[in-house]
């Protein structure tokens, strides 16, 4: 389990760092390449057949796709709040917003970010509130305007939290603050949309206790690295995480765009020893048997990365704090006694079947190298189950797209769609090496958090 001296909070937007990051990626592929070849040679020296290992490979990739295509289908049909629970019976109580940020990093859009909530999101009869507890180094400009900010709107609260060096440390002092019954965790690049509070409290009034909502990219049409994100961004949300709470009845909080019952968010805090704090809070809330719903009509905005170190060091962190939760909760998972048999067999391939894929995909170039040396000739080993397996995966990937672009957000395009088909499989296997130097940094226990440039 990470210590919280451990881990390390990397400010510096400069290049060095991810000039380490390339060593990283080379040394640990070529590590694992060298480590599987011996090791698939010695087990074929033993009696062991290659096509074993091939086709063991190949069903991994045939049980992600079939996956992948079924929360797909599922995904088609509409699950908003309004389908399924009608009216909540009882007007919207008061909300809190939440907003945790690091100033150095965000002063340039915190004020826009505050302003939205205020003026644009629908006010419960019973008001709401909106509380940014931030984090800086030094003393900023914007801290004279947040300050200006406050006397304009009596609902609005700037608190500096001294000595935080983390998200979750920040959470945890805005919880000490706030009194609405509803509780709207914000991340400091999000903008949700005016109706949130009613969306989200149909689900709240009922029986469930935290709602995540979906999210999608504002700054897309920045670059054609923003484009690809934002179509990925609508293959998880709109598709792949709606898919799984239609499929499980559970889901996830994401770590923004998240509604939560007050009450509950005051029984746990954020663990600042984790990279992912908001899947180890997740976790945890679901096995003391509350209960999280995906509802994609309940959509926020959001900066996503504009270049490739930003994205390198997000899904680095990432894959990383999700190792830590499979890591430290797999096992009282299953012991869980609020979670039915589904709900675990959801969460066991959501924490222990990612980490097998991420490993598992960089092993068939490998295996193929032993081959040719067993045959002594250059071949592609094909047979009749690895060619389906090709054709499932990559049926399975299109039609997760499809089903993308056909519960898009409305402002995009059909041809982002069609290049990121293109290039699906390259940006899959990028991601799949960053979950690898991810792994690698675990290991080696390395826990670094670069915080991800805000641009505004």
């Amino acid at each position: 389990m990470a210590k919280i001296k451990d881990i390390h909070y990397i400010l510096s937007m400069n290049n060095r760092p991810f000039r380490i990051e390339w060593r990283k990626l080379f040394l640990t592929h070529l590590f694992v390449f060298v480590a599987a070849t011996i090791t698939f040679t010695l087990l074929s020296h033993a009696g062991l057949s290659l096509w074993l290992f091939y086709n063991s490979i190949a069903t991994i990739y045939l049980v992600t796709a079939l996956m992948t295509k079924y929360e797909s289908l599922i995904s088609i049909k509409r699950r908003y709040a309004k389908d399924r629970l009608g009216t909540s019976g009882r007007p919207v109580p008061r909300a809190s917003f939440i907003i945790p940020a690091y100033l150095p990093n965000e002063e340039g859009i915190i004020l826009d970010t505050v302003r939205h909530i205020l003026t644009r999101v629908e006010r419960p009869v019973a008001g709401l509130e909106v509380v940014l507890v931030y984090n800086t180094p030094c003393d900023l400009p914007v801290e004279k305007e947040l300050k200006s900010l406050e006397k304009e709107y009596p609902e609005f609260r700037a608190v500096r939290v001294e000595k935080s060096r983390s998200k979750a440390e920040n959470l945890n002092r805005a919880v000490t603050l706030i009194n609405g019954e509803i509780t709207v965790i914000i991340d400091a690049d999000h903008r949700p949309y005016p109706d949130c509070l009613t969306r989200a409290w149909r689900w709240l009034a009922n029986e469930y206790h935290v709602v995540q909502g979906r999210n999608v990219v504002r700054n897309s049409a920045r670059n054609w690295f923003t484009r690809m994100i934002a179509v990925e961004f609508e293959t998880i949300y709109a598709v792949s995480h709606t898919g799984k709470s239609l499929i499980a009845d559970t889901a996830l909080f994401g770590g923004s765009n998240g509604f939560w019952r007050t009450d509950v968010l005051r029984r746990f805090s954020f663990d600042r020893a984790m990279l992912t704090e908001d899947i180890d809070i997740t976790v945890r809330i679901l096995m003391e048997g509350y209960r999280i719903v995906h509802d994609r009509s309940l959509i926020s905005s959001e900066e996503c990365p504009d270049n490739l170190t930003g994205f390198w060091f997000q899904r680095k962190r990432w894959a990383q704090g999700w190792l830590q939760v499979m890591l430290r909760h797999q096992r009282s998972i299953w012991s869980s006694r609020h979670l039915n048999i589904l709900q675990k067999c959801f969460w066991s391939y959501l924490l222990i079947w990612r980490e097998i894929h991420n490993l598992v995909s960089h092993l068939p170039f490998p295996l193929m190298v032993c081959f040719w040396i067993a045959n002594e000739e250059i071949f592609f080993p094909f047979n009749w189950y690895i060619i389906l397996t090709i054709i499932v995966s990559l049926t399975g990937a299109f039609i997760q797209i499809l089903a993308a672009y056909v519960r898009r957000d409305k402002e995009t395009p059909l041809a982002w769609y069609v290049w990121y088909s293109a290039f699906y499989l390259f940006f899959a296997t990028f991601k799949n090496s960053i979950a690898l130097v991810g792994l690698r940094d675990e290991i080696m226990r390395e826990r670094n958090w670069v915080v991800t440039r805000r641009t505004g």
